[in-house]
């Protein structure tokens, strides 16, 4: 039984205006183990809480006004300059996290977590600056 699934986005899919539909599942979002760790100790969000989220309740099946949260997301990250999300990607994102819970509760909640990426006065954010991989990071 699935209580808790935790899903790792592929930020350069989930922000920008590429197209994603072409974009197969497992290169949008990896479930990944949840008590794992999953994020850089270099990412702004552990450093500075640098980051914007969203949550809402999932009932029997349904995220309860899931367009006006992704609209509320968006709007946050514009006003943190943040890139753009991609609405649909990160639609597709939730649906297959959803998709992996199992348990019988009928109300989880859902959340949607954002961080810039990368701290780019490390070195390790530094590497990713070099390389183009200036990305957020997000969870489902």
């Amino acid at each position: 039984m699935s209580s808790i699934v935790l899903g790792m986005g592929n930020g350069a899919v989930m922000f920008g205006d590429r197209d994603a539909s072409n974009v197969p599942d497992d290169d949008l979002i990896q479930l990944v183990n949840p008590a794992a760790v999953n994020i850089s100790a270099f990412d702004l969000s552990v450093l500075r809480g640098d980051g914007i989220f969203e949550a809402t309740t999932v009932f029997k099946g349904f995220p309860i006004s899931l367009e006006n949260h992704l609209r509320r997301l968006s709007d946050s990250a514009r006003l943190m300059d943040l890139p753009t999300p991609n609405i649909a990607a990160i639609t597709r994102g939730i649906e297959k996290v959803m998709s992996a819970y199992d348990d019988p509760e009928p109300a989880p909640l859902l959340r949607i977590i954002v961080s810039r990426g990368l701290d780019q006065e490390t070195g390790i954010g530094k590497a990713a600056a070099a390389s183009g991989n200036t990305v957020p990071t997000i969870f489902i």
